[in-house]
């Protein structure tokens, strides 16, 4: 799950840009930023060839083999149909729990919102992702009282619950149905991780390149996303590349990391990932 507030690389660069050591702390981070341009196309590429399965609210794909795409025509829509699933997948709270939606929206609106008692969930959740396996005990009856958005998406992978492959979701964040840079960058972040449960030759490169980084940082960077962002241990590695890759900014913007430190894995994973998205799709296209 991909969640806001995010600042947008512009500003970042307005923040973080000028004064000591401008050109060491940017000039490799604005690089970082342009290596995603190539997969951006491809991504534009994949949505335009990919089979469409159009309903109300969504759009469903199968963008990569394995990796199920579903565009929703608006963030609230997005939300409402993934609240549960996602945080039966990754919440430290509800992983594993079979919980009624209304005690997701009660507890999250006084224990995580950014206003205690102000529920933002809607309007924070940019994107979200977990195996189809997740869905099992939704499948099996272990959670009562399916809501018809819930149903929606699970007509959709009845014949590949056992199947090993993923869910990622975004939401069209444009005037019209042309995908934006803002949803390009979410749906790259999901993509990530989509490669990390698909793909062992993606996952075992970013494993090393996490696994090489200073402890500290990865502490201080994994603390935040556990404490303030809700994400479970079990997927927490996951977790640090998908936003290392794609929303370092935020890390350097709360002061969890700096710069010159997050640079280095920045590059590494920005790099790792172009490769394999250009791999897959290239033998996709043989």
């Amino acid at each position: 799950m991909r969640m806001g507030k995010h600042l947008i690389f512009p500003l970042i660069m307005t923040l973080f840009c000028f004064g000591h050591n401008a050109r060491a702390n940017c000039g490799e981070l604005v690089s970082a930023w342009e290596l995603t341009r190539p997969s951006y196309q491809i991504l534009k590429n994949r949505l335009e060839l990919a089979p469409r399965r159009p309903s109300a609210h969504f759009d469903a794909y199968e963008i990569f083999p394995g990796a199920h795409f579903i565009r929703f025509k608006k963030q609230k829509e997005m939300a409402q149909t993934f609240m549960r699933f996602q945080a039966y997948y990754e919440d430290p709270r509800f992983q594993g729990e079979f919980f009624p939606q209304y005690e997701f929206i009660e507890w999250f609106r006084w224990k995580r919102a950014f206003k205690p008692g102000r529920f933002d969930y809607y309007t924070r959740a940019r994107g979200f992702n977990f195996p189809i396996s997740n869905l099992e005990a939704f499948y099996d009856g272990s959670f009562k009282y399916i809501t018809q958005r819930e149903k929606s998406v699970l007509s959709l992978y009845q014949d590949l619950r056992k199947s090993g492959q993923y869910v990622i979701a975004t939401f069209n964040e444009g005037p019209d149905e042309a995908i934006t840079d803002g949803e390009l960058n979410s749906l790259r972040h999901e993509i990530a991780h989509a490669f990390y449960h698909l793909d062992p030759q993606y996952r075992a490169q970013v494993e090393a390149i996490l696994g090489d980084a200073n402890p500290d940082l990865m502490d201080r960077i994994a603390t935040y996303l556990h404490k303030e962002a809700g994400y479970h241990p079990s997927v927490m590695e996951d977790e640090l590349h998908a936003y290392l890759l794609n929303d370092w900014d935020i890390f350097i913007q709360l002061q969890v990391a700096e710069a010159r430190q997050i640079r280095p894995l920045v590059r590494m994973l920005h790099e790792h990932f172009e490769k394999t998205i250009q791999r897959i799709d290239l033998l996709q296209r043989l």
